[in-house]
């Protein structure tokens, strides 16, 4: 977290509280750090910017495009935490208006520029197919999602999507034939998932995000997501949710 006597603070130039939105949403990450007024504080997590008063309020936020809003934006709220337009205006806080367009987006990413081409290597390294799926949750508002699965007795794969712009999912609920039990019940070896594939395209309405289309035998998955983390665990760490109906074998 950064505070306004961090370096980079630009001395001749009007903080943030002295700025309309018009001014604040032409401003850059870097020019954002350097215009924060005293006891303001400025923190980033996953492509997220927060900027609060000295009080702890929110006055700046800047989001990657959700379900609902298909671009980068930035929100802004007033002396009394009600949300502005462009204009200065307080809008409802679920108003397109309220989801002012921030073009300076690539400040933020530039250390999550993903090798699409290089990611898919490292995912068919893990050598998937047909790997037994232990989890398949999502986290954080819908911000991570993580599928895990089998390597051998010892060791799992653990994939992470970050920065998640979008989670879609079908199950075999849907099928003609469908269960009528629930998954929380069933034990490691009555699952039934599996690594079918897993293909990272880059995402056509954004190209700073990949779209990963994922197969696992009974669901199929779309996710949009800036980052994705591959990590190989150990078994004897691992806490899945069917190990409260058996004894991990």
């Amino acid at each position: 977290m950064d505070k306004a006597s961090d370096a980079g603070k630009l001395f001749n130039s009007p903080k943030l509280d002295k700025l309309s939105p018009k001014e604040i949403v032409d401003l850059n990450i870097q020019e954002l750090k350097g215009r924060l007024p005293e006891g303001w504080t400025f923190n980033e997590h996953n492509g997220r910017v927060h900027i609060k008063n000295s009080k702890g309020d929110y006055k700046i936020r800047i989001d990657p495009p959700d379900r609902l809003t298909d671009y980068n934006h930035m929100h802004i709220y007033d002396k009394n935490g009600k949300p502005l337009d462009i204009n200065g205006n307080i809008v409802n806080r679920k108003s397109p208006d309220a989801h002012i367009p921030w073009d300076k987006y690539d400040w933020i990413l530039l250390n999550r520029d993903m090798n699409i081409e290089q990611k898919q290597k490292e995912l068919d390294s893990t050598n998937y197919w047909d790997a037994p799926i232990y989890n398949f949750y999502v986290s954080y508002f819908g911000d991570e999602t993580i599928i895990e699965y089998e390597d051998d007795q010892k060791k799992y794969w653990r994939v992470t999507f970050l920065l998640c712009g979008k989670v879609e999912y079908t199950t075999d609920a849907l099928w003609e034939k469908w269960r009528d039990y629930d998954v929380k019940s069933l034990k490691k070896t009555q699952l039934g998932y599996s690594a079918q594939n897993f293909t990272l395209l880059q995402y056509a309405q954004n190209k700073n995000f990949v779209e990963c289309r994922i197969d696992l035998g009974i669901t199929d998955i779309t996710i949009v997501c800036r980052d994705i983390q591959i990590e190989h665990l150990d078994l004897k760490d691992a806490q899945f949710f069917w190990q409260d109906n058996e004894t991990l074998e």
